[in-house]
């Protein structure tokens, strides 16, 4: 199992290298949401950009809401031949509680992708769509298990018990990566993830039952995305621990 980490959108480049520098001996790759909670940040592109530059290996997501077809496969095709970024997340995207967003692209993501993977000259990239309705198999879960994607990803997990056996049955004989996200909440940013609705009451994880959750994922996830917002100390120690077992 490879563990990826969630950086926090920013444009001030000396926490995207305190954040990189801290991460990088422990992960395989850094996940770049594209302005999460329909907040605009510095572009997870941009983003992406700069971590490869400081030697990681980036996963920008694309927010489709945002974009036309032909924006996103430019954005793709400038990373890959320029850049050498060859893995994205293509999801809907986050919009803004608070504004009426539009929607510059209404197309399904799976066809999104299927389109993109029709070009030759981007067959060899890695696009990954997410999962969000995992517990239940759907049309849509199917679309998106059938698509031309290489990797499928569920949002914010708690353990392994949350995971849906038959869909990761279905996952794995479509050839299928199957990534999965990973919440960790703690002292530090337990209000925060509250308020965003993400955990329920003030109960919180020790770092070791973090650790124990965390490595029990081995037999079931290719890709485990540790997101642990506003909190990198926290965020580093665990990676530590998981790393020395």
């Amino acid at each position: 199992m490879r563990i990826n980490v969630e950086i926090e959108p920013t444009s001030k480049k000396d926490k995207i290298i305190e954040f990189a520098s801290s991460v990088k001996a422990y992960i395989n790759e850094i996940n770049v949401p594209d302005n999460p909670l329909g907040q605009p940040k510095a572009s997870a592109l941009a983003i992406a950009i700069f971590l490869k530059n400081l030697g990681l290996k980036p996963v920008p997501h694309i927010k489709a809401a945002d974009r036309n077809f032909y924006a996103i496969k430019s954005e793709i095709l400038g990373a890959y031949y320029l850049f050498d970024i060859d893995s994205f997340l293509i999801v809907r995207g986050d919009t803004n509680s608070y504004t009426k967003d539009e929607i510059y692209n209404k197309y399904k993501l799976e066809t999104i992708v299927n389109k993109i993977k029709q070009d030759e000259k981007l067959s060899v990239i890695k696009i990954g769509l997410p999962l969000m309705n995992y517990q239940h198999i759907e049309e849509r879960i199917f679309e998106r298990i059938n698509s031309k994607a290489n990797f499928l990803v569920l949002p914010q997990i708690m353990n392994v018990k949350e995971l849906n056996e038959e869909l990761l049955k279905l996952i794995k004989n479509h050839g299928k990566e199957l990534h999965a996200y990973y919440l960790i909440e703690t002292e530090n940013n337990k209000s925060f993830l509250y308020e965003l609705g993400l955990i329920k009451g003030n109960e919180i994880r020790t770092t070791e039952e973090h650790v124990e959750t965390i490595l029990e994922f081995e037999d079931y996830v290719d890709t485990l995305i540790l997101s642990c917002p506003k909190d990198i100390k926290s965020l580093v120690n665990i990676l530590t621990r998981i790393y020395k077992k």
